[in-house]
Order: structure tokens, then sequence, then C-alpha cells
């Protein structure tokens, strides 16, 4: 009878436990250039940094580990998707995700355009690769405790994609900051 009980208990806890719905929403910015090929990466830490699953990547044949370091780095051989690849986008795009209702994930996302370059990075100091990707950061609650969280850059990663470090300077960026203006998460409603 313990034995039965017991069953029954933990029967119950695997089934109450539940997944918030969430939408992620990317809107293309002043500075979207389907041309120069935008390449974006979203991916899921856990809150001590460490690496918990891709959620998004872009894949328009160019050199993610120059265009993406801070994503290649922190993922390494793990950037199996688990919501979403595409080519890269003509414009702004959405896609779903579940994470448990006790989960405290940090959604990142990293954003480059090959060739946009300004004083600062130069054709000739940074080969193809122009400005370096920035880096967006928001905390993703499975309670989800707020109505809308945004994504803010919080730095940018190496220009020539020599390594996977954030630098948090981002006062020598112009137009990089605008590919895309907004990484948005909503709960979705339930019916």
């Amino acid at each position: 009878m313990k034995k039965l009980i017991m069953i029954l208990v933990s029967l119950c806890a695997v089934f109450t436990i539940s997944a918030k719905d969430l939408e992620v929403a990317v809107g293309a910015g002043d500075r979207f250039l389907a041309k120069q090929n935008p390449q974006v990466a979203i991916w899921l830490e856990d809150t001590n940094g460490a690496f918990v699953k891709t959620l998004y990547v872009s894949n328009n044949g160019a050199d993610t580990k120059t265009l993406l370091p801070v994503f290649t780095s922190v993922a390494k051989n793990n950037t199996k998707v688990d919501a979403e690849t595409t080519s890269t986008p003509k414009g702004g795009f959405n896609f779903f995700i579940s994470i448990p209702d006790d989960a405290v994930y940090i959604m990142k996302a990293e954003v480059n355009a090959i060739g946009d370059y300004n004083k600062n990075y130069t054709k000739s100091t940074t080969g193809t690769s122009g400005q370096p990707s920035v880096v967006y950061s928001g905390e993703v609650r499975g309670d989800f405790p707020v109505e809308e969280v945004n994504l803010l850059p919080y730095g940018v990663g190496d220009a020539k994609g020599a390594n996977g470090k954030v630098s948090e300077d981002l006062t020598k960026l112009t137009t990089a900051q605008q590919i895309f203006k907004a990484f948005s998460i909503v709960a979705v409603k339930e019916e």
C-alpha cells in the first residue's frame, strides 16, 4: 500500500509541473537591411551564466564564429536549435517557447551585420565584419510576473570574432544598435 501511495504522489508531482508559453517578438529596426545579411542568435542561460539551449539562429552562410562570437563561445557545440532556425530574416519575426513555471533564465540575443562600418570600425581595422556584434539580455521567469520583458543591449562582442568576451563599451557603436529595434517576450494568454 505504501508503495502505491508513493507512486501516486510521484505521478501527481510530475503532472503538476507546468510550463509557460511565451512569444518572442523581434522587431526590425531603422537600419535593418536584408542585403547586409544580419545574423542573429537567441539563447537561454541559467542565472549563473551557464548555457541552457539555443532558441533561434539565422543562417545566411556567413561565418557565425566571426559575426556572433559570444554565442559561438557560450554555445560551443550545443547549437542544436530548440525553437527555430531560418535563413536571414527579411524583417521582424516571432517564435514561441515554453519554459517551466518555476524556471528563471537569462535570455540573450546577439546581432551583427556584415559590412556595417563606422569611423571606429573600418574595413581596414575589422575586415568584412564592421561594427562588433551587439549583445542583448533580459531575465525571463516561468511565473512571468510582468506584462512584457524587453532585452536590452549590454555589450559588444569582439569586432574580429577573436574571442567570446563581452565588452560593456557601447559608445563606439552607431548603426549596429539599430538593426533590430526590439526583442520582446510576452506570455501567451491562456484561453
